[in-house]
């Protein structure tokens, strides 16, 4: 019986081990673009929301990647050349505004290999963190 125990837990840890493993692997994404992480109601200057505006505002511009699960767009916020303060604004929210009629532009789009701009369904969409990436998981309409 001990002996069943142990191979049990050996079995076990093995999986557990071998999942974690698959969490940390690097991420590639293949659709890249950048755009300035502000509020549309406040003309892209200032406050959180996805802007896909001409201007750029350094110091609210990041790069991002995308994948489409489903009706899920995943958005990949790279921490690698974002602005400290920006950073440590998002780091401080639970959730990232999607505002109503935020549009994902048809360049964009057709990188994923959809034939149309993407909606997003309005809400306030958890953002999850890593070392790498802020990410954040927004339902697409249909």
């Amino acid at each position: 019986m001990k002996k069943a125990i142990f191979l049990l837990t050996i079995v076990l840890s093995g999986i557990f081990s071998d999942t974690s493993a698959q969490i940390e692997k690097p991420l590639r994404l293949t659709v890249t673009f950048s755009f300035n992480i502000a509020a549309p109601r406040q003309d892209c200057n200032s406050g959180f929301g996805l802007c896909f505006t001409g201007v750029s505002l350094k110091v609210r511009e990041v790069n991002a990647g995308l994948t489409i699960v489903g009706n899920t767009l995943n958005i990949y916020i790279s921490r690698a050349q974002i602005d400290p303060q920006l950073d440590n604004e998002l780091m401080g929210l639970s959730t990232f505004p999607i505002v109503d009629g935020t549009i994902i532009p048809l360049e964009i789009a057709r990188k994923a290999g959809l034939h149309d701009e993407i909606a997003l369904v309005p809400g306030q969409y958890p953002i999850q963190k890593s070392e790498e990436y802020f990410i954040i998981p927004c339902r697409m309409e249909e």
